[in-house]
């Protein structure tokens, strides 16, 4: 599956002018995309990966989250579940992220999907994530 393919299930209401991020595609990433966020929020434009399979998604989520606990992303840098309208979905990980920002990475297990959205301070991007996490479509 390509990355127009992972386009086409990106929930335009939430994220708009998806363009190929070669750079983060190897042999674990099969798709990525940066997309302009349609409701302002993060500091830059939002990453979404397909990942070959299921093993790699938690691969990188293992990296990611490494030392972190279930605080919840409320409370502070956490990595713990998260689910949409009650159905388990993925592991929401909150964390400081690159140059002073604070990083938002939510999976989709059931489709070896991956997003990260960065802000400049932890509640601007949990405030965003809450009314845009759920990106894909049907």
């Amino acid at each position: 599956m390509g990355q127009q393919a992972l386009v086409d299930r990106i929930d335009a209401r939430v994220l708009a002018g998806c363009v190929p991020a070669f750079a983060q595609e190897n042999d674990k990433v099969i798709a990525a995309v940066n997309c302009a966020v349609v409701r302002p929020g993060p500091a830059r434009n939002p990453l979404v990966m397909r990942f070959i399979d299921a093993k790699a998604l938690k691969a990188w989520l293992a990296g990611l989250s490494a030392g972190l606990g279930p605080r919840g992303c409320a409370h502070g840098d956490s990595s713990s579940p998260w689910n949409h309208e009650g159905t388990a979905t993925g592991t929401l990980v909150c964390k400081p992220g690159a140059n002073g920002s604070y990083l938002a990475a939510w999976t989709f297990d059931d489709e070896d999907v991956a997003a990260v959205a960065e802000a400049g301070d932890r509640r601007t991007i949990w405030i965003w994530w809450k009314d845009n996490a759920y990106l894909l479509t049907p």
